[in-house]
């Protein structure tokens, strides 16, 4: 028995992994910084400062990429962004970062998809 074409087929599909790889890394960058704009635009706003604090950190290796948004003004030890997401017993919840999330986690997903099936 003889294989024809193995050769072939390997480097397609390194070539195919290394593009798969980029354009899944420019995804989290994009979706990550767009996220990052809506909760600065959606942030409850007094003097600007947790506005301020939203940072975005990107991090991983060959195979794994991930974005870490955080929206945290600390007063001492108490986090304002916090407070502000997810409500005290005086004031309601704002869901700043969690309605960013969920609108562009269904964005993620849906380039994602497009990526693995091409």
């Amino acid at each position: 028995m003889t294989v024809t074409g193995a050769d072939a087929f390997i480097s397609a599909m390194k070539v195919k992994d290394k593009a798969a790889i980029s354009k899944s890394r420019a995804i989290v960058r994009s979706v990550a910084s767009n996220m990052q704009g809506q909760v600065m635009r959606t942030v409850p706003v007094d003097t600007g400062y947790l506005r301020r604090e939203v940072h975005v950190q990107m991090q991983g290796s060959t195979y794994y990429y991930q974005a870490t948004i955080t929206a945290n003004a600390y007063n001492g030890r108490f986090n304002y962004g916090y407070a502000q997401e997810n409500g005290t017993r005086y004031i309601g919840p704002k869901f700043f970062m969690s309605n960013a999330f969920r609108i562009h986690g269904a964005l993620f997903k849906q380039k994602i998809s497009e990526v693995l099936q091409s």
